[in-house]
């Protein structure tokens, strides 16, 4: 059980610093980051919207993975951001023509399969955190009902 929970604190701090470095790697980098999102195909007029988006989705994940009331919540909101963004990577790499390598901030210059391996690893991880997590608050509540009952 002690494993579990040395596991549990230690994807909150991964995910923590991962989604904190990432937006504020992109917002200081803005430039780059417009560029990029720019020269993806499919998405027109969301590209400007997109670019500010993007940043301060992640930075509210990583914000939100500080107060250990909301990780649930933090969890989910990471497995969805992680899902949506594979998703469309992946239907960017098959069905557009992509001129770019992919934009990420922990290798200079990624190849596209090393992108959609590392989103699939941090979606699966946020998951079963969640699932781990879930598991724990359903049997604390459980030992709390079954310990307020009379005899």
């Amino acid at each position: 059980m002690r494993w579990k929970c040395i596991l549990y604190y230690l994807s909150c701090f991964l995910f923590m610093f991962h989604f904190l470095y990432e937006g504020l790697y992109k917002w200081l980098d803005l430039a780059y980051f417009r560029m990029w999102v720019n020269g993806m195909p499919e998405l027109g007029y969301w590209a400007g919207v997109l670019t500010y988006l993007i940043p301060l989705t992640q930075l509210i994940i990583g914000l939100v993975f500080i107060y250990p009331c909301l990780h649930l919540f933090a969890f989910y909101f990471a497995f969805i951001f992680e899902l949506i963004n594979n998703s469309y990577l992946i239907g960017a790499l098959l069905y557009g023509t992509v001129f770019l390598h992919p934009y990420h901030t922990y290798w200079k210059h990624p190849t596209w399969p090393e992108v959609i391996y590392f989103n699939s690893s941090l979606s699966t991880l946020s998951f079963f955190s969640a699932l781990q997590l879930e598991q724990k608050l359903h049997s604390v509540y459980n030992s709390k009902k079954l310990r307020n009952k009379s005899a």
